[in-house]
């Protein structure tokens, strides 16, 4: 794995300047990507690893976390579990496009939005929720009420259910504090990772009670997203239901194709 060269066992590495830019983590995601273009990190390269990224920069985990996920956003890294943030292209022209090849790529969304917990009740999953969820019926759960808005904006951008097993609830208190989805904080606390993602996308009316809450008409068509976490062996980490307004949801997907000239 890279190394910093500034980096000893006795002291810290010098923390390095960085360039103006209108926030932390995008001041360190410029310095990362001026790095990646005078081939101090090249193509083929890992990154060095987050706590010494942090500690190179004066950096929280979260800042740098959200600057290497504007790099995999521009298709400059990607990340795998296991192996690291590896360095798989210097351009960013605005022509060169990248597929979503990490969980935080596909829900970068979810980066600068707050949720609005309503409420919290343990559930016992019957043969209607079993189905959306995936799991067995008789199978238990924290479900967690709640809305979810994009910064500065009144209007809610969802109502998001979350499902979160028994052996997880120790994160309800960080709930309401994340700008991040659930798997990460399931992952910082209990190590567990994200193995496998199943989403399925339904058109719904919206019902009356949720869309006063979503400030549109009764019956107003939208979308459903189940989303499941799955860790190893297929054991369940968490999953949400999720219902937005026909507006306020967008899925868009850009792929990098390595074509040989000719």
């Amino acid at each position: 794995m890279t190394k910093l060269a500034s980096e000893t066992l006795s002291a810290p590495p010098p923390r390095k300047h960085l360039p103006q830019s209108n926030t932390r983590y995008e001041m360190f995601a410029s310095s990362l990507i001026a790095d990646i273009a005078t081939g101090k990190y090249p193509v083929g390269s890992l990154l060095p690893p987050e706590p010494e990224l942090c500690a190179h920069y004066g950096l929280s985990r979260h800042t740098v976390r959200e600057g290497v996920r504007r790099l995999v956003e521009m298709g400059l890294v990607s990340r795998q579990q296991g192996i690291g943030t590896t360095v798989i292209s210097a351009d960013v022209a605005p022509n060169k496009f990248s597929a979503a090849t990490s969980l935080e790529a596909l829900f970068s969304y979810v980066s600068g939005t707050w949720l609005r917990i309503v409420s919290e009740r343990w559930v016992t999953a019957d043969k209607e929720l079993a189905q959306m969820l995936d799991c067995k019926v008789g199978q238990r759960w924290l479900e967690v009420n709640s809305y979810r808005y994009r910064k500065d904006e009144i209007n809610p951008m969802s109502q998001t259910v979350l499902y979160i097993p028994p052996a997880f609830e120790g994160i309800r208190p960080h709930l309401s504090e994340m700008d991040h989805p659930v798997y990460q904080l399931i992952e910082e606390h209990y190590g567990q990772t994200v193995q496998d993602l199943q989403m399925v996308v339904r058109a719904v009316s919206i019902r009356s009670d949720v869309a006063s809450e979503l400030r549109c008409p009764p019956n107003a068509p939208g979308l459903m997203v189940i989303r499941r976490y799955r860790g190893a062996n297929g054991s369940e980490l968490s999953a949400s239901i999720s219902t937005y307004p026909q507006t306020r949801f967008e899925v868009a997907i850009r792929y990098r194709l390595n074509w040989a000239n000719g």
